[in-house]
């Protein structure tokens, strides 16, 4: 990952960064991943899950995950992509040995994204705790698939106040050809359910790309 030679901080060090969520935080956190930094994601969620079981008031868990968690991007390839695929690859990638160029970045994004969520559902099944957990991925693939950020954030909120909710909630399948791009066309099994859930909350399905496109630049300039 990093052409640093002898660097300060090995692959796999421990950092804290503050306003993660933030623009220019968001950027380091996916920096540091690319360079390495996946056990202490683990440990953070984990943390995270110990200290929600510790209040009573808590009632439910929402994870952010990542469609990179089920699946890397495969030109060409049919697969089917359900609640219980894994990114198995990516992880085997991430840890293969060194050099650690730039290329392998995705991979240890992806194998990070993977180990979190699925660390996270071994710890919730064998603890049992008083909440619900739910994880949050867009199930997609760049090229050829798209999920607005209003419906990814609706089906979040989903995950917190749907009574029927108690699994991962994915993205959506965008179906259009792709000029000079060959189409991933793998199936997203629980594309169909998120819809449905969107419709409980009054939508009338996916934004379509169109809508989700007026939205991002009607208030430009």
């Amino acid at each position: 990952m990093s052409p640093i030679q002898n660097p300060v901080l090995l692959p796999g060090a421990r950092v804290l960064v503050t306003g993660a969520s933030g623009f220019i935080g968001s950027h380091i956190a996916d920096q540091l991943l690319a360079g390495g930094v996946i056990p202490p994601m683990i440990a953070g969620t984990l943390n995270l899950l110990i200290a929600a079981a510790r209040q009573p008031d808590v009632k439910r868990v929402v994870i952010t995950s990542s469609c990179a968690a089920a699946a890397s991007p495969k030109p060409g390839v049919w697969r089917t992509i359900d609640t219980d695929t894994w990114n198995d690859e990516a992880s085997r990638d991430a840890w293969a040995p060194p050099p650690y160029e730039a290329e392998r970045g995705f991979a240890v994004y992806a194998a990070s994204k993977k180990e979190m969520e699925k660390e996270a559902w071994t710890w919730y099944r064998e603890h049992n705790p008083h909440f619900v957990l739910n994880t949050g991925q867009s199930r997609r693939q760049p090229q050829d698939f798209f999920v607005d950020v209003q419906d990814t954030a609706r089906l979040h909120v989903i995950g917190l106040i749907h009574p029927d909710v108690r699994e991962p909630v994915p993205g959506k399948t965008f179906p259009r050809d792709v000029e000079d791009a060959e189409l991933d066309r793998s199936e997203i099994v629980p594309a169909l359910r998120a819809e449905a859930l969107l419709k409980d909350m009054g939508r009338s399905g996916w934004t379509g790309l169109d809508e989700c496109m007026k939205m991002n630049t009607e208030d430009l300039a």
